[in-house]
Order: C-alpha cells, then structure tokens, then sequence
C-alpha cells in the first residue's frame, strides 16, 4: 500500500482511507510509509488518473477540512472553504487525514484473484483495532477486496461498522454514490467515533 498524509495517531486521532485503485504514476512513489501530499503531486495524480481521483480528492478534502475545524486545528481558523483548505493542507504531514492506495502489484492480483493477497488483508485487519485510527473503507468493492464482508453490520443502506474493529464501510467516494447528503451523515459517524 501507498500511503499520503499524516502518521501522527500519537498526538490524535487519525482517520485512513483504503482505496482500492493504483496511484497512476508508477515513478511517483516508492515509500510504504506515509508520505505529504503537495498541491502539485495531487494535480499531477488526478491529471494522469483522470476524473476519479479528482473527485477522491475532493470528497475527502472536504472530510479533512470540516473534520480539523471539529478538532479546532489552529491552522485552519482562517480558512473559509474546503477548496483553500485542499490546496493548502490537504493531506500534508500535519493532516489529521491520510488516503491508502493500492501498490501495483497488488493491484494486479486483485484484477487476477478478486481479492488481495491474504498476507497484506491479515496486517490490515491486526491493525484496524487502534484506538487512535478510524479506518475508512471507500465502496463495497473495497471490503471485497479485503474480504471484509462477513464482518459487516450495516447500519444503513450506506454505511457499515467492521464488526470487533474501528473501521467504517462508507459509498465509494464519487459524487453520485457519495452525496454532500451522506457527507454529512458520515462526518458525524466519524466524529461519534473519535469523540
């Protein structure tokens, strides 16, 4: 896994996003740990990846921006909207937020096998019990993906808590399955989970 953002669940919590796509420059990163993401490193992603990850993107800054205003993070007291806010702390190291993407090979075995590979799904599950992470599952291909299903509740039609772990299964983070509506109804099961 390709990790952006923040690895600061020491000083608060820290909410992870798992999405089940490549990052689309092969050359971009090598790292496993988490890395800050620059304006321009996330122009460039969503220049190569195309429309998708703009709106991965988005959604998420949007879910960062209002998520540091609950926190009372001083550093966005003077930031009126989630766009400013994106193209200037989104993802940084200092972000209360960070997104997982898949590496290429993983993403490979799973277009091959349906799911990834049992080793990368037994770490991800040891450590979705962190008192200090919320780990965010972005669409039911996703938890596919990590063979997650049997560990669903679902609580609506949209949302899943991870059974035995701090984890939510949201809609996959597209304007269509992932509405301002449901943004909104997500950013308050996240803060029910980090208060």
């Amino acid at each position: 896994m390709l990790y952006f953002g923040s690895d600061q669940a020491a000083r608060g919590p820290l909410i992870q996003l798992y999405i089940n796509h490549p990052i689309p420059d092969k050359d971009m990163y090598v790292s496993e740990t988490p890395i800050g993401l620059s304006s321009e490193d996330r122009h460039r992603i969503e220049q190569l990846g195309g429309n998708n990850y703009r709106k991965v993107f988005n959604i998420y800054s949007k879910l960062s921006f209002y998520l540091e205003q609950y926190l009372n993070y001083s550093r966005v007291t003077d930031i009126t909207t989630w766009q400013e806010y994106r193209d200037s702390f989104f993802l940084d190291l200092e972000s209360p937020c960070r997104i997982a993407f898949l590496s290429d090979y993983e993403f490979s075995y799973l277009q091959e096998k349906s799911q990834l590979p049992d080793s990368l799904c037994e770490t991800i599950k040891q450590c979705l019990n962190s008192d200090n992470v919320l780990h965010l599952f972005s669409g039911k291909k996703c938890i596919s993906a990590f063979n997650f299903e049997d560990r669903c509740f679902w609580m609506s039609e949209y949302f899943a808590q991870v059974k035995d772990a701090n984890a939510l299964v949201t809609p996959y983070f597209d304007y269509r399955q992932l509405s301002n509506e449901r943004i909104i109804q997500l950013q308050k099961l996240i803060i029910e989970r980090i208060s």
